[in-house]
C-alpha cells in the first residue's frame, strides 16, 4: 500500500498580481507538503494537465491525499489551470473511487453551491473546501495550526473543529 500526496497548482486570473499568487500559493504548498510527510505520505507536485493520467496508474491499494490550490468556478464545479485544462470535480470524485484506501480531498479554492454539494463522494473520504473568495487565510494555513501545531491527525479533522475556530467558511465532510 502506498500513501501518497498529489499537490496540484493552480495558475493565476489574467490580471491577477502574477508574483503574490505564485508565493502564497508555493507557501501553501510548503504547508501540505510537511503535512503530508508528517502523515507519512509522498507528496507529489502536480499540475491539472496530466493528473487523470496519474491517478490511473497509481495502486488501487493506496491512500491519497488530494490537495488543489487555485482558482475553480462554483457553479460549475471546476478546477482550471487558466490556459484551458479544466477538471470537473465529479470526474476526481469518479477517479478517487477506484482506491480502497483512505482518500482527503482539500481544495483551497472557492467551491461550493448545489451543484458541489449534489457530488457523490466515495467511501472513506474526506472532503474540505472552502465556500468564500474575501478571506485571509487559506485551509492549509489552518490545518498547519490544527495538524503540525496542535498534532491533530489529519483525518480527525471536523467541521465543529473548523467551526471552534472561527472558521466556519471551510466545509469538511466525511464519507464513510
Amino acid at each position: 500500500m502506498e500513501n501518497i500526496a498529489y499537490l496540484v497548482k493552480g495558475v493565476p486570473n489574467v490580471g491577477e498580481d502574477y508574483e503574490k499568487f505564485n508565493l502564497d500559493m508555493r507557501r501553501d504548498l510548503d504547508i501540505m507538503k510537511s503535512i503530508a510527510a508528517k502523515e507519512g505520505y509522498r507528496p507529489k507536485i502536480a499540475g491539472l494537465d496530466g493528473l487523470k493520467t496519474e491517478l490511473e496508474v497509481q495502486k488501487e491499494d493506496s491512500n491519497v491525499i488530494f490537495y488543489f490550490w487555485g482558482h475553480s468556478n462554483p457553479n460549475k464545479s471546476t478546477m482550471w489551470n487558466g490556459v484551458g485544462q479544466h477538471y470537473q470535480i465529479e470526474d476526481l470524485s469518479k477517479d478517487l473511487s477506484r482506491f480502497h484506501g483512505k482518500k482527503c480531498v482539500i481544495l483551497d479554492s472557492c467551491v461550493g453551491g448545489e451543484k458541489f454539494d449534489k457530488i457523490k463522494w466515495p467511501s472513506n473520504s474526506k472532503v474540505l473546501t472552502a465556500d468564500l473568495v474575501s478571506r485571509r487565510e487559506t485551509i492549509a494555513e489552518i490545518l498547519y495550526d490544527a495538524v503540525l501545531l496542535r498534532k491533530k491527525p489529519l483525518f480527525e479533522v471536523s467541521k465543529q473543529m473548523f467551526d471552534s475556530m472561527i472558521y466556519n467558511w471551510v466545509q469538511c465532510k466525511d464519507f464513510h
